[in-house]
């Protein structure tokens, strides 16, 4: 992280997304962390195309 020229420590919050119930308390979270610090929000979904099977 680096400082801005608006000061803030924080300018962007990414979090995981992948549907389990952990997640949903982190974006929870996140979600006020980034309200909280004035920053983006980012939601990263990774999918693994190995586990859908063909």
């Amino acid at each position: 992280m680096t400082i801005h020229d608006s000061g803030r420590l924080i300018s962007r919050v990414v979090v995981l997304l992948d549907g389990n119930r952990r997640a949903q308390r982190m974006l929870d979270e996140a979600t006020r962390l980034a309200k909280r610090e004035d920053a983006e929000l980012v939601g990263l979904f990774v999918e693994d195309t190995e586990m859908l099977g063909e």
